[in-house]
Parts: C-alpha cells; sequence; structure tokens
C-alpha cells in the first residue's frame, strides 16, 4: 500500500520547526493567525507585523522557498523576489509588490547574475500569490510543486475535503 501523500503543510512545518519559527506544538497554519511574523535576521529571530492582514503571501512566500530551492541567505533572498515577480507577481498585495520591485533592484546591484538568472527562471511559471494559503497547506506537496513549476493549477483531487 502506497504512503499517504505529503502535504504542503507538514513539509512547511517541518521547514519551520528546523528554523525555530514555530513554537512547539504548533503547525504551520499557526502563522496565518500570528499578529506577528517572525524571520530569523542574522541568526536572530525579528518580529515583522504583517501590514493589512498580510499573513497569507508571508507564508505563500515560504513556501515559494521550499518549492524553488532559493535558500533564505540575504541573495537568496533577492533571487526568490526576482523569481516571484517574473513568476507572475504579487496579485493584489500592494506592500509585497514594493518589496519585491526594492529586492530585484538590491538584487541587480549585489548579485546581476543571479538575479537574472532567477527573472528568467521565473518566466513561464505560475508562483502561488492570489491562492489561497489555506488550500495550498491542505494540498500534497509534490503537486504543489508540480504546479509552481508547469505554471498550471494544483489539480483538484490534491486539495483533501476534510
Amino acid at each position: 500500500m502506497a504512503a499517504p501523500p505529503v502535504t504542503t503543510r507538514e513539509v512547511l512545518t517541518d521547514h519551520y520547526r528546523r528554523a525555530g519559527l514555530l513554537e512547539p506544538g504548533k503547525n504551520a497554519d499557526a502563522r496565518l493567525h500570528d499578529r506577528w511574523v517572525r524571520m530569523r535576521i542574522g541568526g536572530r529571530l525579528i518580529p515583522i507585523k504583517p501590514l493589512l492582514g498580510h499573513q497569507q503571501p508571508f507564508l505563500l512566500h515560504d513556501v515559494h522557498h521550499l518549492v524553488t530551492g532559493y535558500g533564505t541567505s540575504y541573495r537568496e533572498e533577492l533571487q526568490l523576489a526576482a523569481w516571484e515577480l517574473s513568476s507572475g507577481g504579487c496579485w493584489w498585495y500592494v506592500l509585497f509588490w514594493l518589496n519585491r520591485i526594492a529586492a530585484v533592484l538590491q538584487g541587480l546591484l549585489l548579485c546581476p547574475v543571479r538575479t537574472v538568472r532567477a527573472l528568467r527562471a521565473g518566466l513561464g511559471r505560475r508562483n502561488l500569490y492570489g491562492r489561497d494559503a489555506a488550500e495550498v497547506l491542505d494540498s500534497d506537496f509534490d503537486a504543489v510543486r508540480n504546479c509552481v513549476g508547469e505554471g498550471g493549477a494544483l489539480p483538484a483531487h490534491s486539495v483533501p475535503r476534510l
């Protein structure tokens, strides 16, 4: 009998735990309801207030790290910003648009070759902004990875209905 698919929630929860971004007993869903998003910057956890209810795009951004393979170093964050813009932008999250544009400009100054590669890598792909974060968390992680890689839609069967 085949093992059940691993959900994006499980993969992201594991990632958060390894990074020390989750309290014991919580899973990735907690990040959707937190008043503050904690990011590790220079080895320290820094609280950031998600303005205008932007917890959802923070979580989707974290899933982008997992599906693209871009890490969380400063330069890799700049690369991911380039990938996110060229793979469809930031939907209606205006503050994310401004942040991503500023990050790409920094990337073009600090690591231009990597940034241009990331911009090219996003072409023809479809990022997760604009999707419901809870639906993405419920989805099979491999289906999410394939969806982003192929620029398509999440298959209906990948979203279990409880």
